[in-house]
């Protein structure tokens, strides 16, 4: 009986991932060039291998080249995402895995890469390898390798040279596929088993980590509540003087959540709220007491840190500070509609 192997392929443009795919399948099945974008649109190809005498159902998914800051980035992934979910509903024994080329002669790893691949791991549960690709040289294979580890100790990165090349003092040998081809089988489980064991950890540090944010944010409503108490009772006081206790305190409540927010950014917060307070009832009394002040303090406090918690838990770290401010806000403004 087969196995099934589905592989994503990803990494720059032109580290190789076309050639890469030929190499593993022995025939040529994908377009290649040098250093240019080949692949222009994610492309899967499947086909039946023998490896060590097992048969085995392969599946590559060869992506475009990702690059920093490109728009093309964004549909990259919604299309690698969209194929490892599909894949991941098979049969557990399938294999589902990520091979991530670097040249290792480009001696280079950023953090968008080192972030992305975090993100596809723990969000989809899929290991990863790191592919050395174009490896000629094994003394700069060897110095990359030493780099990555720097960066994460727990990597699996294996240097490969994908097809025979020519040099003026003879050929170097094609190598590196087999060994791919084994960790990626072979000690996948091994592989599988530490990101669930990670992400655990992740979970559980998050949940601790949201546990004490809440419990900052809860005594910082507090600390306002009292204020607006005060102000309340305060003969003649204005409803301005409110709105400064109300915005000072989501400010606060924001950063309790690692949020920061603009001078422009509570502007438009507090404007939400100041609309709530001309429609109530209770500024038609004169001297509005410091419980009800203290009271709306209070329940506006909550609803900002149920909403700030909801958005930050469901962004998971995929965000940025902006795209997070904006999905509040508009938590907000349906509250208000």
């Amino acid at each position: 009986m087969s196995r099934k192997v589905n592989v994503v392929i990803m990494g720059k443009t032109g580290v190789g991932k076309s050639t890469l795919v030929n190499a593993v399948f022995k025939r040529n099945i994908a377009k290649t060039g040098v250093g240019a974008a080949i692949t222009l649109k994610n492309e899967k190809y499947t086909n039946r291998i023998y490896f060590s005498n097992q048969p085995i159902d392969l599946t590559l998914y060869d992506t475009v080249g990702l690059e920093i800051d490109s728009e093309k980035n964004r549909s990259t992934l919604l299309g690698i995402q969209s194929h490892i979910s599909n894949q991941t509903i098979g049969n557990l024994n399938d294999i589902n895995i990520i091979w991530y080329c670097i040249n290792s002669n480009s001696n280079r790893f950023e953090q968008y890469e080192d972030d992305l691949l975090q993100q596809l791991r723990y969000d989809y549960e899929i290991p990863y390898i790191i592919v050395l690709t174009q490896s000629w040289s094994r003394k700069s294979a060897q110095a990359l390798s030493h780099k990555l580890l720097l960066w994460n100790p727990n990597l699996i990165i294996i240097p490969i040279l994908a097809e025979d090349y020519e040099t003026d003092i003879g050929c170097k040998s094609a190598f590196g596929i087999d060994d791919l081809l084994s960790k990626s089988i072979y000690q996948y489980n091994d592989m599988k088993s530490e990101v669930l064991g990670d992400k655990i950890q992740i979970l559980e540090s998050q949940e601790k980590l949201y546990t004490q944010a809440r419990s900052k944010a809860l005594r910082i409503v507090d600390k306002y509540a009292d204020k607006a108490f005060k102000w309340g009772c305060v003969p003649f006081a204005s409803l301005f003087s409110l709105q400064i206790i109300y915005g000072k305190m989501v400010s606060e409540l924001a950063g309790a959540y690692g949020v920061s927010l603009s001078s422009d950014d509570k502007t438009t917060i507090g404007a939400l709220w100041a609309a709530v307070l001309v429609l109530s009832p209770i500024f038609a009394i004169p001297g509005v007491s410091g419980g009800v002040a203290k009271s709306m303090i209070e329940d506006e406090g909550n609803q900002f840190i149920n909403a700030t918690e909801r958005v930050v838990r469901s962004a998971n770290g995929a965000e940025d500070n902006q795209e997070i401010l904006e999905r509040i806000k508009h938590e907000l403004e349906n509250r208000k509609g």
